[in-house]
């Protein structure tokens, strides 16, 4: 039951600081990545989408118990001589999520690949659950 509350004020909350902070870019042009969240008995695995973004251009950083993941996508070509249609979102990014306390932030690890931005969350040893073989009398 706890765990289950815990994951979801976990989404809850990182929505809640999406929305608050998203005035903080406003005068920028800015888009919203899209973010899936997993977890496993030894992590969180956080995966956003970023394509057309530069690794040089990605920032992961850990502040107190929040993690960003905030950059910056430009645009394929600084000069449009003529300009026909433009659907693809570019400018600043930034998400925020909340992280729990049970999570080893020393080891965190991201890396990019194919357009992914994959962020590993280690958990701290003692909230991994360990499972114990139940032996018979012999």
């Amino acid at each position: 039951m706890a765990e289950r509350n815990l994951r979801k004020s976990f989404f809850t909350t990182e929505e809640f600081l999406n929305r608050f902070f998203a005035e903080e870019l406003a005068c920028y042009p800015h888009w919203t990545p899209a973010v899936d969240i997993y977890e496993d008995n030894e992590k969180f695995i956080v995966e956003a989408e970023l394509p057309g973004v530069r690794e040089e251009d990605i920032e992961v950083k850990v502040e107190g118990s929040v993690l960003l993941i905030s950059g910056l996508r430009k645009s394929s070509s600084d000069t449009f001589l003529r300009c026909h249609r433009l659907e693809r979102q570019q400018g600043y990014f930034l998400r925020r999520f909340i992280l729990s306390s049970e999570i080893d932030k020393e080891k965190i690890s991201a890396t990019l690949k194919d357009g992914i931005l994959t962020v590993i969350i280690p958990k701290k040893r003692e909230f991994i659950i360990r499972h114990i073989k139940v032996e018979g009398e012999e």
